[in-house]
């Protein structure tokens, strides 16, 4: 019997598209839910509002109040390295655990829906990173990676 010839695949990949949509997404989602903590109350003022919210929770407030102040930084940050594709991998598994601890303050405060929510995101995290591992076509670290290669 013949064998058929493979057809071979010119342009982006599904997987390639799919990664970029998603980690497109949750990088805007992040940096603009950064930028909100920046603009309204300011990181302090954001602390002190996580720390009143959280004040009827068995969660203490020395470790309220240092991840509250961290928060909005974090969203920045990797709402800006998702949305350019630097450091794909770690950054989409940082953003899972950043979600999943978000998700956890939430359980605490028994808002079932906001975990609900929350838990979507972290699964977009996690396709986008296997998505991530096929095919990274569309991020700054498939180029910088190819310019490496080229020196």
């Amino acid at each position: 019997p013949m064998l058929e010839a493979v057809p071979v695949r010119k342009g982006l990949s599904p997987e390639s598209v799919a990664g970029f949509l998603l980690r497109l997404a949750l990088g805007v989602l992040l940096f603009f839910a950064a930028v909100g903590k920046f603009v309204g109350p300011g990181p302090a003022g954001f602390a002190q509002y996580i720390l009143q919210d959280f004040e009827g929770t068995y969660l203490p407030r020395i470790l309220v109040l240092p991840y509250a102040y961290a928060l909005p930084y974090v969203e920045l940050l990797l709402g800006l390295v998702l949305i350019l594709g630097i450091f794909t991998r770690i950054s989409l598994t940082i953003a899972g655990l950043t979600l999943i601890s978000l998700a956890f303050g939430k359980m605490v405060q028994q808002d079932h829906v906001t975990v609900a929510n929350n838990l979507n995101y972290v699964f977009m995290a996690a396709v986008a990173l296997w998505f991530a591992w096929r095919d990274n076509a569309l991020s700054l670290d498939r180029f910088l990676c190819r310019a490496k290669q080229n020196d």
